[in-house]
């Protein structure tokens, strides 16, 4: 028997370096915004963490930049650390606990990806409170891998019958169709690719 029509390439379990790249990028976005609204004690866990762990991981430069807008005075351009000890021996308590809480937010964007993670699932963080499909990431798949996808967190169920016309038509429109099904709730419908 000859087949016909077009033979899908098979999908591949593995992300694209452009996939990679955003989801990395989405998920220092959501360490930061979550470390930004810790709780004082979480906050100084995850500081003793970082302490404990590496204190490299901690970039001086955007903590102290920090500092600086949050108008905190502390000495910060001194070439000996007792003055800068002496200068944070003088702040007063609200003054010291806003600097102290501006250390694990100032982690370095050096830090490697599986503790950016390793962090994210210490904190209990659930991805779907941060973020949902969107263009930007289904403009980095192929029409093959948004197709996979579209299965897997229910769009093509969603659509029906009138996915196989979308799927075969140009990207640009089968993206803006799949963002824009009515009644269709896009929240908690992670793709595996995006998940730590």
């Amino acid at each position: 028997k000859v087949q016909t029509g077009a033979v899908k390439a098979p999908v591949s379990s593995e992300p694209s370096n452009a996939l990679k790249e955003y989801r990395e990028k989405v998920w220092r976005s959501v360490l930061s915004r979550v470390i930004a609204r810790l709780d004082p004690e979480t906050n100084q866990c995850v500081m003793l963490a970082l302490a404990a762990f590496s204190p490299r991981v901690i970039d001086s430069t955007a903590l102290l930049e920090a500092i600086t807008k949050s108008s905190i005075l502390l000495q910060n351009n001194a070439t000996d650390i007792g003055v800068v000890l002496d200068s944070a021996m003088a702040l007063d308590n609200d003054a010291l606990k806003k600097a102290l809480s501006l250390i694990p937010a100032s982690i370095s964007k050096d830090l490697e990806i599986r503790q950016v993670v390793s962090l994210l699932k210490g904190l209990d963080v659930k991805l779907e409170e941060h973020w949902k499909v969107n263009d930007e990431m289904f403009g980095l798949l192929t029409k093959n891998e948004i197709d996979a996808t579209c299965g897997e967190i229910g769009i093509k169920a969603a659509i029906g019958t009138g996915y196989p016309k979308l799927i075969g038509g140009k990207k640009d429109d089968l993206v803006n169709a799949i963002l824009t099904i009515t009644g269709f709730e896009y929240k908690g419908r992670i793709p595996k690719q995006m998940r730590w």
